[in-house]
C-alpha cells in the first residue's frame, strides 16, 4: 500500500491492487492555500467535513464514489467506519474521523479534529497502524499538546502529521509549523518525497513519525 500526501489534509491511498482512495481533497486556492490543483483520479473519495479546504470533490476528475457521514459504509472490499466528532469545541462543527483497512494496514484520518473526543478514543486504541493527524494548532484543530496526547492514547505504529504551516503553501498565521509538534518527538523520519510504501509485516514496533514533502 502506498500513501501520498498532496498537502494540507489531502492524501492518496493506493492499494496493491491499484484501488485509489483520496481523503479530504482541498478545493484549489481555498482560503488562499497555495497547493496546486489535485489532478489524480480515484475510485473512492472520503470526506471528513464540508469546508472548502477538505471538500474539493467537485474539482476532481472522474466519477468517484463519495463517502461521508457517520457509521459503517462498505465500498467494494473496503469497510469505512465514520466516527462523528467536532471540528472545534467552540462551535461544534461536525467532523468525521475515518478508519479503514487497506492491504491489512489499518488507517485513521482525523480530519479537522478539534476536540479530544476522550469518550471515543477507546474505539481506536491499539487498533490503528497509520494515524493522519492535524498538528498545526488549537484553532480550528487540536492544540499541539492535545495532538501529542491523542497519539499517546491511540498508540499507532506510524504517525503522519498534516494540516500545518508550509511556507508558500499554507501561510495561515494561526497555524503552526510541523516542528512545533516534533520538538519533543522521538523516531522522526523526514522524507524528501511525498509518498511512502507501507506493509503490515514491516510496520515498526515503536511509533514512528513520518514527515512528508507535499506533492502539490
Amino acid at each position: 500500500m502506498k500513501i501520498k500526501w498532496f498537502g494540507h489534509s489531502a492524501f492518496l491511498i493506493t492499494s496493491d491492487e491499484g484501488c485509489k482512495i483520496i481523503i479530504d481533497p482541498y478545493r484549489y486556492k481555498a482560503f488562499e492555500l497555495g497547493y496546486e490543483k489535485i489532478t489524480e483520479e480515484a475510485q473512492i473519495v472520503v470526506i471528513s467535513h464540508d469546508h472548502n479546504d477538505h471538500d474539493g470533490v467537485k474539482e476532481l476528475p472522474g466519477s468517484p464514489t463519495i463517502v461521508r457521514g457517520e457509521g459503517v459504509k462498505t465500498i467494494g472490499r473496503i469497510e469505512f467506519k465514520g466516527i462523528v466528532t467536532s471540528h472545534e469545541d467552540k462551535d461544534l462543527t461536525p467532523n468525521t474521523v475515518w478508519c479503514f483497512t487497506v492491504d491489512g494496514v489499518r488507517l485513521c484520518h482525523l480530519g479537522d479534529l478539534g476536540c479530544s473526543f476522550e469518550c471515543k478514543l477507546r474505539e481506536l486504541t491499539g487498533g490503528v497502524d497509520v494515524l493522519m493527524i492535524p498538528v498545526g494548532s488549537g484553532k480550528p484543530t487540536l492544540s499541539v499538546e492535545a495532538a501529542r496526547r491523542v497519539v499517546e492514547k491511540i498508540k499507532p505504529r506510524i504517525v503522519i502529521p498534516m494540516h500545518y504551516r508550509v511556507p508558500g503553501k499554507c501561510d495561515w498565521e494561526d497555524v503552526h509549523p510541523v516542528d512545533c509538534f516534533l520538538v519533543h518527538g522521538n523516531n522522526v523520519r523526514r522524507l524528501s518525497c511525498s509518498e511512502a510504501v507501507f506493509s503490515k509485516d514491516r510496520l515498526p514496533e515503536v511509533t514512528e513519525i513520518f514527515v512528508f514533502e507535499p506533492s502539490n
